[in-house]
């Protein structure tokens, strides 16, 4: 939509990608825990905690590795919390987010992470791998298309 010379997004989804990630990382983690399908006789794996550190700086990538030149590239990180038995275990995800602007909002394209012990220390981080199946990137593809159909409160944005 056009206003006095200005384009205006008719959803908050087709904001700038700027505007729109603190809500995404805000609302990521309740997003992600209730991506987790647990039967009744399962105790939940873990939960993730909190979602921050974001960051636009693309990454340097060879020529031709991304679908088409307006993907945008966005960095942020998790700390999850998880459970093996009576003992709890922090650890923290590093996401490398691929989105793309259409017509209706942002569209997901990928997601890369790598994992690692809280606080990393000296320890190291798994390689990075493909998460797009994972409950990060379910979370953000639910999150996305929600925010395209205008299901989140338009007053964070």
């Amino acid at each position: 939509m056009i206003w006095a010379g200005v384009l205006l997004a008719t959803t908050p989804c087709q904001a700038p990608l700027e505007a729109i990630a603190p809500q995404l990382l805000q609302d990521l983690p309740a997003y992600a825990n209730r991506s987790v399908a647990l039967s009744p006789d399962q105790q939940p794996l873990g939960s993730v905690l909190t979602a921050g550190q974001l960051n636009f700086e693309p990454l340097p990538l060879p020529l031709g590795s991304l679908p088409d030149r307006s993907t945008q590239q966005l960095f942020f990180t998790t700390l999850e919390r998880s459970f093996l038995g009576q003992h709890s275990n922090l650890s923290q995800g590093f996401h490398w987010l691929f989105v793309t602007p259409s017509d209706r909002g942002w569209q997901f394209v990928s997601l890369y992470s790598q994992w690692g012990p809280y606080p990393l220390a000296d320890r190291p981080t798994t390689p990075p791998q493909e998460s797009s199946g994972g409950r990060i990137g379910q979370a953000v593809q639910t999150w996305l298309r929600d925010c395209r159909a205008n299901f989140l409160s338009t007053e964070a944005f």
